[in-house]
């Protein structure tokens, strides 16, 4: 098991741990570092940087203010094995974004390479990604994309 940490990214506040853990998987590890933001007890953070130093890895965020967390609840799936993965059609004039499509996985791989890929192919059309996030409150990883033009 690894040490990962989120480091707010304010040199005034000396740049504080606002979230740690200690006993997190590699994979997980790597599934957070694909992400843009971090969605965690109702505030939305954008990540600045990520950063390795020996077995401590940490990912750099600011409080993004402009982006709000619109589903307030937290959900609790204790007996659930795997990772969620939402994809999200997004526009920058909306402020909620319909779920285009679920998916449940086994392998954290296949998420990852969700996460990283730039074109997606959902419902028979393709979708170009925005952005991607992890969302604690939620337990699901998301994927924001518009609609891909030749």
């Amino acid at each position: 098991m690894h040490y990962l940490q989120y480091i707010l990214d304010d040199s005034d506040k000396k740049y504080p741990v606002i979230a740690h853990y200690p006993r997190i998987s590699k994979e997980e590890i790597l599934l957070r570092f694909a992400c843009d933001y971090w969605v965690k007890d109702h505030k939305v953070y954008e990540q600045t940087s990520t950063e390795i130093d020996g077995i401590i890895y940490s990912i750099y965020v600011q409080h993004n203010l402009e982006e709000q967390v619109v589903e307030k609840g937290i959900v609790f799936e204790p007996n659930w094995r795997g990772v969620k993965l939402e994809f999200r059609h997004f526009h920058p004039d909306w402020t909620q974004y319909p779920v285009l499509q679920e998916q449940k996985h086994s392998s954290t791989q296949d998420v990852l390479l969700s996460l990283l890929a730039e074109l997606h192919l959902i419902q028979g059309r393709c979708w170009q990604k925005q952005s991607t996030e992890v969302d604690e409150n939620r337990k699901k990883y998301v994927i924001y994309v518009i609609p891909y033009e030749d």
